[in-house]
């Protein structure tokens, strides 16, 4: 009978491509386009925190589309004065996410 090591040894050689599991989920997050709906939620939460709740009450619908972070907004006074600081919104919800990923802002 063989021992375990025998038969290791007998095997064909297998080269192996060991990950790390975190650069594996990442790539399957962005392989099945759930990275953007997590980075939504996470920046869903940054706004709010950000803004408070009265301005987040007339907050709506939050996309990230190719780098663009598409927020809906009910009111439209609200909406122009958001539009003129909308690089210093940018450039603090990056900041909050400790990534580069939203590149314009814009308000619907």
């Amino acid at each position: 009978m063989k021992s375990i090591n025998q038969i290791h040894k007998e095997l064909p050689y297998r080269k192996t491509n060991d990950q790390p599991i975190s650069t594996l989920l990442k790539q399957l997050m962005n392989q099945y386009g759930y990275q953007d709906k997590l980075d939504e939620l996470k920046i869903r939460s940054i706004w709010q925190m950000m803004m408070g709740e009265s301005i987040f009450s007339y907050t709506g619908s939050i996309k990230l589309r190719k780098g663009i972070l598409w927020i809906e907004i009910s009111s439209s006074s609200l909406k122009k004065d958001l539009s003129l600081g909308k690089d210093k919104l940018k450039s603090r919800i990056n900041l909050a996410l400790s990534n580069d990923i939203i590149s314009d802002i814009k308000f619907v």
